[in-house]
């Protein structure tokens, strides 16, 4: 995992064992990182091992792994990722990404496929139980830049704003967004097609937190009002500031933002309400 666990791994247990006691922290008792997604169960897939052969079962494998309905494998920075989730002190949790390693992809093989080697009986052949191949889970790995796995660029626990100004709000991969939708607030109530009325009710509530606040100009009060949107978009407009000219006209005249910086991608945020700007 990213972070401290990784941190963690690389310090011997004596050193980490030390460090909790030293924090007053119960070893036995240090929260756990689980996966978010457990395997389903169902009936394993038959895989026959043949003599030359390893290539071809580590692209099945990886197939199989990969279309599962209940996956929760993916790439991500060109290694293979899967969600956790981290139980906090107070009952919550965090989600974050961990690093699929070998014997991560051995636990997977194990839960979701049986191996068996055919020896030659008299009138036939007869199916024999067999171990996962040694190398299987290093050759799964070498196939990078031929992974079939989804891509992921990160867990959030908020409803994502698309390109298209639609919003991702139910949980579980969006793969408009490459983001994967976890711990969402029960009490959601977002439209997946928010309408203009939408944006300008959302836009005034968003005001009424800065309500009062000593701003010296209306040009302090956007662009605090920027921030905080800019703090919900995507990673790829979260970089994406707008600046409006005129705050308190929303709604009511067209409003005028600067698009120079990222024509592409703010154009596409805009173009939703394109009829409501005027496109700098």
């Amino acid at each position: 995992m990213t972070g401290l666990p990784t941190l963690l791994e690389l310090i011997p247990e004596k050193v980490v064992k030390t460090a909790l006691r030293w924090l007053g922290i119960d070893a036995g008792t240090a929260p756990r990182v689980e996966r978010v997604v457990q395997p389903s169960g169902e009936g394993k897939h038959e895989v026959v091992i043949a003599v030359d052969a390893l290539a071809e079962i580590a692209e099945q494998c990886e197939r199989i792994l990969a279309e599962a309905a209940d996956s929760d494998i993916y790439q991500a920075g060109g290694r293979l990722v899967y969600p956790v989730r981290e139980p906090a002190p107070d009952g919550g949790a965090s989600y974050g990404l961990a690093t699929l390693d070998a014997d991560g992809i051995l636990l997977r093989l194990h839960e979701r496929f049986r191996f068996v080697r055919l020896k030659p009986v008299k009138g036939g052949v007869e199916r024999m139980p067999a171990d996962v191949p040694q190398a299987l889970p290093r050759l799964m790995l070498a196939r990078r830049g031929r992974w079939q796995y989804r891509y992921l660029r990160g867990v959030v626990s908020v409803p994502v704003l698309r390109f298209d100004g639609s919003i991702a709000v139910r949980e579980g991969y969006d793969a408009s967004t490459g983001l994967l939708l976890a711990n969402l607030p029960d009490d959601l109530r977002v439209p997946e097609r928010p309408t203009p009325a939408d944006a300008v009710e959302a836009l005034r509530a968003l005001s009424e937190l800065l309500r009062g606040f000593p701003f010296e100009s209306e040009t302090d009060a956007t662009a605090a009002l920027s921030a905080l949107l800019s703090a919900v978009l995507p990673l790829r407009t979260a970089a994406l500031v707008l600046l409006f000219q005129g705050g308190r006209a929303w709604g009511r005249s067209p409003c005028t933002c600067s698009l120079r910086p990222w024509p592409g991608v703010a154009r596409r945020f805009c173009s939703r309400f394109a009829g409501r700007w005027q496109l700098a």
